[in-house]
C-alpha cells in the first residue's frame, strides 16, 4: 500500500507483473513446464514496515486521516495482504512464507522521529514495537484461514532476531545498534545513502546500514535464524 511519495509497487501491479511473466514463461517453456515451475516455486513476501514507517508513523503520516484507529489501519494492510496471497495462489503459487515486521522502534529512524530527546537518548520506542507485535500476531493468527491441505503458507519472524540483536550487541559483535552505518546514522535513507555519504570506519559494528535497513552482517544472521524453517517448509 505504498504512497507515489515511495516509488514503490502496489499490490496489484507486482501481480500484474507476475502473470506478465508467466505468460511470457508459456512461449518460452510451454503452459506444462511453466505450470510446474511455478507450482515448485517458494515465494517469499514482505509487507508492512513501510506502511508503518512512513505512512501511518513517519514524517507524514497521511494514513492516519483515513484510519485514526492503529488497529483499523492494521485490518486494513491485512486485507490487502489476505487478497494478494490468495491472488497468488489462484495462479499457482503452494509454497509461501509470509515475512512479519520487524521492532519498527528499533529502527533508527523511528527513533529519531518519535524520541522526547532523539540525540541524548537514542533508545528503542517501546509503543512502537508493541505495534509491531500486535501485527505480527494478526497475522499468524489469520494465516491459518488461508491454509490449504495442498499449500503450504508460513510465518517468519524477523522480529524475535532483530530485537535480540539490539538487546544482546555484544554477542554478536555490534556496537552501535540505534543508529546507521550511512551519513548522520539518524535519519538519512534510500537515495539519501550514496557514494558521496559519510560512512561508519566499520560497518560490520553496526546493525543498520542506513535508518531503516539492516547491514548485509544483520541479515545474514536474520536469514540464519530462519533457515530451518524455510528448509523444512517452502524450501
Amino acid at each position: 500500500m505504498p504512497t507515489p511519495l515511495q516509488g514503490a509497487l502496489t499490490f496489484l501491479q507486482q501481480l500484474d507483473l507476475f502473470k506478465d511473466y508467466k505468460q511470457k514463461l508459456d512461449v518460452a517453456i510451454g503452459k506444462e513446464k511453466t505450470n510446474d515451475l511455478i507450482t515448485n516455486a517458494s515465494y517469499l513476501i514482505s509487507s508492512g514496515t513501510n506502511d508503518f514507517t512512513l505512512n501511518y508513523y513517519g514524517p507524514i503520516p497521511v494514513r492516519q486521516l483515513t484510519y485514526p484507529n492503529i488497529s483499523g489501519f492494521q485490518q486494513f494492510m491485512w486485507q490487502n495482504i489476505q487478497q494478494f496471497i490468495q491472488e497468488l495462489m489462484d495462479e499457482g503459487a503452494k509454497k509461501i512464507g509470509l515475512v512479519g515486521v520487524p521492532p519498527i522502534g528499533c529502527l533508527p529512524a523511528m527513533i529519531t522521529l518519535h524520541s522526547k530527546h532523539p540525540i541524548l537518548n537514542r533508545e528503542c520506542i517501546e509503543n512502537l514495537n508493541a505495534i509491531s507485535k500486535m501485527f505480527n500476531q494478526m497475522l499468524q493468527d489469520n494465516l491459518d484461514g488461508l491454509r490449504r491441505p495442498d499449500i503450504k503458507i508460513m510465518y517468519l519472524d524477523i522480529y524475535t532476531p532483530i530485537l535480540d540483536m539490539v538487546e544482546q550487541k555484544t554477542s554478536y559483535g555490534f556496537e552501535e545498534v540505534h543508529k546507521g552505518c550511512c551519513g548522520t546514522g539518524l535519519i538519512e535513507a534510500g537515495f539519501f545513502c550514496n557514494s558521496n555519504s559519510l560512512i561508519c570506519d566499520d560497518v560490520s559494528k553496526y546493525i543498520f546500514w542506513d535508518s531503516f535497513h539492516p547491514t548485509e552482517k544483520a541479515y545474514r544472521i536474520i536469514f540464519d535464524s530462519l533457515q530451518s524453517h524455510l528448509l523444512e517448509n517452502i524450501l
